[in-house]
């Protein structure tokens, strides 16, 4: 029998979710009654300077009311020279609800009554107008419209906007109101667009608005595009004895099952429901054997050694079992999910008495029986893995720790793999596999997003007691991924907890749970999932007040540049390509003292080639004093503030070294060890660690030595040239040949730079292989070049190519072909086939080639 209806429900559940990009949260939540006062919100639109909106102007903006958040505050309070314009109000009054007040005197009220559409929890359109030319103000809520004259001039010269609280002398407020706020539009007398605020992306305490780029400032403020970014802790439960926890994909409800009462707990709602039950209890097995069982609306609890399944019945709240006897558990931490094919309960994995598994269990609900199917030839056993829908045929099976042997004493390790499993014939086919030496594993579920081809599951560090999990996508045909920065915190003992990742379709957010002993904790998080980055809004380098001051600078600025300028070419230096000491490189101006050859350099000096080592300023090696940590930290600095001039953000610094921690605790760690670098390069010298607005920037002066800044440099240098610089070629060599780049740092993030600087020597190399065969050639620099290719792409073909010729046409014949076989064992041992090419080949089709340049 093929039901096929359930599992549409679930196939299409993230998708829909996921692809809803314009539902985005958006709005500034101001906080009120609910927190003291020096917590309150507030929104000032003029920090920066006051408005000169002497003929008039017009304000727009989108306000939602909530209630039990106390009732009476400032929705804004507009300040000039003489006079305040409040808009005050009293959302549960059973009279006014709304004032607006010129000074002391209310020119315009509104009842909830008179308000079209409106009410608590309802986005309402606001427009206050003023126009002192013929002294009118007008006020409209979804537009019902009221305009009142007043008495006396309004100067609007120096004008200044306030939401919420408002810290100004003599205008002193914290009553706020209970409210959200976005779209705020500021219109001129001529009725165009003068600023707009989105309240929408964000900086830490400034938004800025889509005209000028003009900062407001924000105190207190939350955030609901956050909720993209920043997981909500929604629930805590202390569970006497919590037996397990399913979830209806359909409805988004989360059942937790307790030895005598069921829970049953909205994701829309919020609600928690108990349903205590009226016969029998589930199966006391450890470690969740309960789950929803869609086609009949129940909830099984499912014991290995019993050819039954034990039923409860909604309607009845009775289990269909008395039995409490469960058997210690041979799979921990398995996995399971429904057939759509025949409806039958399938698990794969787990763990227990010292060994893993890789076997299907499958129970047949009309069959009433247990089969079994032994997969350990395809997956190596495992427990901790996570698995999802792909799509109607298929699951996906990812990661987990396990053996290739199944037996725990036998080299067990961390899985960081992929595979496809057809769900009817229960198949295995291996997407793919990389190496996973953090000890991550994932939840229990995976959730696919058919529009992106990315799925979405939690990873954690379960080498630790606390932990904390991390929400992250991975692409299906290779192992790309993308961390998202917050986290979870998460208690990881393997007898006694359990977490999974859940989607709530109908409020389009990503719901979290983690189980440890009997306490629950449930989080959320709003789709799509969003980078802090993707939010954060850069500020403008200058404000108004500082241009002043770089006006009446400038002129000197600009005489003390020209005269250090003009000083510096004077003096006579020395340098590898240029009389200029400091040499521009990349994107901004890095110095290295090139007088000296690499190995000489021994004071004030990085090596990033064969390894990472350092030099202190008294030509003492300081490498051990940089921790793992540590030298993480500086890299990714140095290497980005090399690359892109402006160096790394903190966010990104948090996402990178410290994705399994909380926010907080990302921020302490950086911070730690920010104090614990700065010591450390001041010991080196001539090298300074700085920070602009959110950026870390490595700074460099004349007399600090690295390696791969000055290869870099002459990379770029020969690749510019016209001639063939045979002494820069030398030192390339000289230095590349030493080893790779940075072998002991093994991460996803340093990739980019290892595969940048590998592309560029090949590019430059081969280039100038041709300009050296266009000429006489120089086999002994062409066998140099080779060499050094191959110690950085050890099978490259092209490289292999021009050794082997190099060394065969200097009578080398023998070597040309001890080269090339070990060359062939090499690409072998890689790419899992033989090399194509066989020797003569090779050297045939360089000659042809390099005969055409000839």
């Amino acid at each position: 029998m093929k039901m096929k209806v359930p599992f549409l429900l679930i196939l299409f559940f993230i998708s829909d979710a996921v692809r809803a990009q314009d539902a985005l949260w958006s709005g500034l939540y101001f906080s009120s009654y609910e927190v003291i006062k020096d917590k309150r919100t507030s929104l000032n639109l003029t920090a920066d300077e006051a408005f000169d909106l002497s003929n008039g102007f017009t304000l727009t903006f989108d306000a939602n009311f909530r209630s039990g958040d106390g009732y009476y505050g400032y929705v804004f309070r507009m300040i000039d020279t003489k006079n305040n314009i409040d808009l005050v109000s009293n959302l549960g009054a059973d009279s006014v609800n709304f004032w607006l007040i010129l000074k002391d005197t209310t020119l315009i009220s509104y009842q909830w009554k008179d308000i079209p559409n409106g009410g608590f929890d309802q986005w309402m359109k606001v427009e206050f107008h003023v126009d002192p030319h013929n002294a009118q103000i007008s006020l409209s809520l979804n537009n019902h419209k009221q305009v009142k004259t007043f008495d006396g001039q309004l100067d609007l010269s120096h004008l200044n906007i306030v939401f919420g609280a408002c810290n100004y002398t003599s205008f002193l407020n914290s009553d706020v109101a209970p409210m959200t706020l976005k779209d705020v539009r500021l219109y001129d007398d001529k009725q165009k667009l003068y600023r707009h605020w989105k309240l929408y992306r964000h900086g830490e305490q400034n938004v800025y608005d889509e005209v000028a780029h003009a900062p407001a400032e924000v105190l207190n403020p939350s955030w609901l595009i956050d909720r993209h970014t920043q997981w909500r802790h929604r629930k805590r439960i202390m569970f006497n004895n919590l037996i397990g926890v399913a979830q209806n994909k359909a409805t988004g409800e989360i059942f937790f099952a307790d030895d005598e009462v069921l829970y049953s707990y909205s994701t829309d709602s919020d609600k928690l429901d108990t349903l205590k039950y009226l016969g029998g209890t589930p199966f006391h097995c450890l470690n969740n054997h309960i789950f929803y069982y869609a086609y009949s609306n129940e909830l099984w609890s499912y014991d290995f050694n019993k050819n039954y399944v034990n039923r409860f019945d909604f309607a009845s709240r009775k289990w269909s079992e008395s039995d409490t006897s469960c058997a210690e558990p041979d799979l921990w931490h398995h996995n399971r999910f429904i057939s759509p094919y025949d409806s039958s309960l399938i698990t794969f994995g787990g763990y227990g008495h010292y060994t893993y598994k890789s076997i299907f269990n499958r129970f047949h609900p009309q069959k009433e029986l247990w089969e079994k199917l032994d997969v350990s030839k395809k997956i190596s056993p495992r427990y901790l893995s996570g698995i999802g829908f792909l799509d109607k045929s298929n699951v996906l099976i990812f990661g987990g720790y396990g053996s290739k042997s199944g037996r725990q004493e036998l080299s067990p390790e961390f899985y960081y793999d992929l595979y496809t499993v057809d769900i009817e014939k229960l198949s295995v086919d291996k997407r793919w596999s990389a190496k996973n030496t953090s000890g991550f594993v994932p939840c229990n579920d995976l959730l696919f997003d058919s529009t992106s081809g990315k799925f979405l599951t939690l990873l954690y560090n379960s080498n630790y007691f606390d932990t904390s999990l991390k929400l992250v996508s991975f692409g299906l045909d290779a192992p790309e991924k993308q961390v998202f920065g917050d986290s979870i915190p998460y208690k990881f003992l393997d007898t006694k907890s359990w977490c999974n990742l859940y989607m709530n379709k109908t409020k389009s957010e990503l719901i979290a749970v983690t189980v440890y002993n009997s306490e629950m904790n449930l989080y959320s998080l709003a789709c799509p999932p969003l980078l802090a980055r993707e939010v954060y809004q850069e500020g403008n380098l200058l404000n108004s007040r500082s241009k002043l001051w770089i006006l009446i600078s400038l002129s000197s600025i600009t005489i003390l540049m020209l005269s250090i300028f003009w000083n510096r070419r004077k003096k006579k230096r020395t340098a590898l390509s240029s009389p200029s000491q400091t040499t521009p490189v990349a994107s901004y101006d890095v110095a290295f003292n090139s007088q000296k050859p690499a190995e000489d350099q021994k004071r004030s000096a990085f090596y990033l080639f064969a390894g990472f080592q350092v030099f202190d300023k008294s030509g003492q090696v300081i490498t051990s004093h940089f921790t793992p940590t540590l030298k993480e930290l500086f890299l990714l600095i140095f290497l980005n503030s090399f690359k892109n001039g402006k160096g790394v953000s903190s966010q990104i610094l948090n996402e990178t070294l410290w994705f399994d921690k909380s926010g907080d605790s990302a921020r302490n760690n950086r911070n730690v060890n920010m104090s614990k670098l700065r010591p450390l390069l001041e010991g080196v010298g001539c090298i300074e660690l700085s920070k602009e607005g959110t950026f870390w920037k490595i700074n460099l002066q004349q007399e600090l030595y690295c390696d791969y800044i000055e290869v870099m440099y002459l990379l770029k240098k020969i690749q510019q040239s016209t001639e063939l610089p045979v002494n820069e070629i030398h030192r390339v060599i000289a230095i590349a040949s030493v080893g790779k780049l940075l072998p002991d740092v093994q991460n996803e993030w340093i990739d980019v730079f290892k595969e940048d600087f590998s592309n560029l020597l090949i590019e430059v190399f081969l280039l100038l292989a041709e300009r050296i065969y266009e000429k006489e050639p120089d086999y002994d620099l062409l066998y140099s070049m080779a060499k050094c290719l191959l110690k950085h792409d050890s099978i490259n073909d092209e490289a292999i190519a021009i050794k082997c010729s190099a060394l065969y046409n200097s009578g080398k014949k023998g070597q040309a072909k001890h080269a090339y076989d070990s060359f062939c064992l090499e690409y072998r041992n890689l790419m899992g086939t033989d090399f194509d090419i066989s020797f003569q080949e090779l050297l045939k089709r360089l000659d042809a080639r390099w005969s055409l340049l000839s």
